[in-house]
């Protein structure tokens, strides 16, 4: 359940987007991934989703005092998920995947030496991953046609992400009963 903590940042981010100033929504999701971040950072458990985070929000902020908020407002839901895509896959290309940090709070560091351990958050990585580029997508097409918004801001996201997460409840387990290997989280 710690990897949604980890999002905490972006669902504010996506309501307030839809409710409030474009200012506003950047400047409170970025007090929240600061607040994570600090908490991890002291603790000595921030993570790379964290840290993507707090970078994301901290540039936004400061890219809305000194660009077109218009021009900003119009594209940060692209920026956003195109972020988060580039924070997936250059845990996978280095070889750390995302969830990884997050599952070894779950499990016994015994658990974590086991092939099945890495393969499983990679997976699940890799699955948060097609999210992310199926939401940018999904931004891009909103920009483009505006009249399919529900679709395309809301439907298209939504779903992908609720898929996400169920994947990431269900395959730790279905990889346990299948290959009888400890689940991930």
């Amino acid at each position: 359940m710690h990897i949604f903590l980890g999002f905490a940042p972006w669902i504010v981010f996506w309501i307030l987007s839809g409710n409030d100033s474009f200012f506003e929504a950047i400047l409170v999701a970025g007090i929240v991934a600061l607040l994570l971040s600090a908490s991890r950072f002291i603790k000595g458990k921030i993570k790379l989703l964290e840290i993507g985070s707090l970078i994301f929000f901290a540039l936004m902020t400061v890219a809305a005092f000194a660009a077109d908020p218009p021009w900003l407002e119009k594209w940060t839901h692209v920026l956003g998920n195109a972020a988060l895509t580039v924070i997936a896959l250059v845990s996978v290309l280095v070889g750390k995947p995302f969830t990884l940090q997050y599952a070894k709070e779950q499990v016994a560091p015994e658990i974590w030496e086991k092939p099945g351990f890495f393969t499983t958050n990679l997976h699940i990585t890799l699955v948060w991953c097609a999210c992310f580029v199926l939401q940018t997508v999904s931004s891009a097409l909103t920009i483009t046609w505006p009249h399919h918004e529900t679709w395309f801001s809301w439907i298209i996201p939504t779903a992908s992400f609720v898929a996400a997460i169920k994947f990431t409840a269900w395959y730790p387990e279905y990889r346990r009963a299948k290959y009888g290997q400890a689940p991930a989280q």
